[in-house]
């Protein structure tokens, strides 16, 4: 039971580092789009942010709910919504200025490096959850071995005693036996 216990942990770490990587990717998405329409003014180069914008909530609710458990990666989730709904007003705010024909303001808004700033806080804070969730994913890995170390001495001592069992209990039949014979001759 601990060994499957200790291996459901390990699998429930892997998917929490899966969604701040898809949570991410989604936010890194959102940045390519903007700075390809933003250099092209072509609306084709906008999808990766409309992709990235939409998986963006569904990943975030995700991550939410796997890492329920968790007080200081929720705290961080919190931040790292915060952080990502002002770089999303950011590209916005830039994207609707090139859509109006504004393409200088646009590049201006850019230079200020308001989401630049934006974007290395959100680095930041993703690289410490995942070396949080790297951090547990170590002990729960240890956790998982120590668990499938003990299965194996129980598994060991238990079919060392049913051997004990079995040779016991051919003895006995043995003397059994041979005491029946006896009383069989006399």
């Amino acid at each position: 039971k601990a060994r499957s216990e200790s291996a459901e942990l390990v699998r429930h770490t892997g998917d929490v580092i899966g969604g701040i990587e898809g949570v991410f990717s989604s936010i890194k998405d959102m940045e390519t789009g903007q700075r390809g329409f933003l250099l092209t003014g072509e609306e084709r180069y906008l999808e990766p942010y409309l992709q990235g914008r939409g998986r963006f909530v569904n990943e975030l609710e995700s991550l939410s709910q796997l890492t329920a458990d968790n007080t200081e990666q929720q705290r961080r989730l919190r931040l790292l919504q915060q952080l990502a709904g002002e770089k999303l007003v950011e590209l916005e705010e830039t994207i609707a200025q090139k859509r109006a024909g504004q393409g200088d303001v646009a590049l201006a808004m850019m230079k200020t490096d308001r989401g630049r700033a934006a974007m290395q806080q959100i680095r930041r804070l993703v690289d410490e959850m995942r070396q949080a969730e790297r951090d547990l994913l170590q002990e729960r890995q240890a956790a998982w071995q120590a668990a499938a170390a003990n299965s194996f001495l129980v598994q060991l001592l238990g079919a060392g005693t049913l051997l004990l069992l079995v040779v016991l209990g051919a003895v006995l039949a043995s003397r059994d036996h041979h005491e029946r014979e006896v009383q069989a001759w006399l």
